[in-house]
């Protein structure tokens, strides 16, 4: 059953309430599966470039810059071309430039790199740099999966999902979710949590969503978090704890998780 606020104080009955709201979405079947681009999570559906940020440098110090890697990129060193395709495609330590951006994680996804294979899938999906073609996003972003990247198998599995490239498949997009939350993916482990307490592609069962959405939820994803309380106040899939239920709220509306939010007092108002 929902927290009312009957058993705990009625300081707290307001957050139950939210809680419940929650509770009652999930059961209804709203879904919000997770896409990822490129190498940096930011807790949820993400662009292009917004996350690229500080790409690895290839070796010990800071990361190097375009003309350090250009001669390696050259001579047709993969890891060198991946590198300086992500480069130019966030505009980390140079100024973004699309076509240069395709030019080398093509060279280097030819090459058989998976991380370029992933990031042009994407650069297909979203159009960036080249036509928007799913088909293509659909191809790359699997040579990359198949070689085990696990950003390539979670929006590979979404691709699937949302029949992006391909007919709708949620038994491929369970496949492709599970084999990267398998690898410690946190974006794949809520997709798979999601997918499992909602009864997508596959029978609802709240114990395997709690296991996925802890796993998740313990490597900082908010949402997870969130669904995790909601699955802690009404006793799904884990006995029913509210100290458990609030504590996981509370790390999600510390990141910011809209609906984990407490109600602002009434003569506040915030803009979120």
């Amino acid at each position: 059953m929902f927290f009312t606020g009957s058993r705990i104080p009625a300081l707290f009955s307001v957050r139950n309430l939210v809680l419940s709201v929650a509770a009652l979405l999930l059961l209804a079947g709203a879904v919000w599966l997770y896409l990822e681009w490129g190498w940096r999570q930011t807790g949820g559906q993400e662009t292009a470039v917004s996350g690229a940020g500080r790409p690895a440098p290839l070796g010990g110090g800071g990361a190097p810059s375009p003309e350090s890697l250009l001669p390696a990129a050259e001579r047709g060193d993969r890891a060198a071309q991946s590198l300086l395709g992500r480069m130019y495609l966030s505009g980390a330590g140079v100024p973004q430039d699309l076509p240069q951006a395709v030019r080398w994680t093509r060279q280097a996804a030819e090459g058989g790199d998976a991380k370029a294979q992933s990031n042009l899938g994407l650069m297909y999906r979203d159009g960036l740099g080249v036509p928007q073609d799913p088909a293509q996003a659909l191809q790359w972003l699997a040579k990359a999966a198949e070689q085990g990247d696990a950003k390539a198998q979670n929006n590979l599995g979404s691709m699937f999902y949302g029949g992006q490239g391909a007919a709708k498949d949620l038994d491929a997009a369970l496949l492709w979710y599970r084999k990267a939350a398998e690898q410690g993916h946190a974006v794949a482990e809520l997709n798979l949590a999601v997918m499992y307490a909602q009864g997508i592609g596959v029978e609802r069962d709240y114990e395997a969503a709690a296991g996925w959405y802890r796993k998740a939820a313990e490597q900082g994803e908010p949402r997870a978090q969130f669904d995790l309380a909601v699955l802690y106040a009404n006793g799904w899939g884990v006995e029913a704890d509210e100290d458990e239920a609030l504590a996981w709220r509370e790390k999600a509306a510390a990141q910011g998780y809209p609906e984990a939010g407490y109600p602002a007092p009434v003569e506040k108002e915030t803009v979120e």
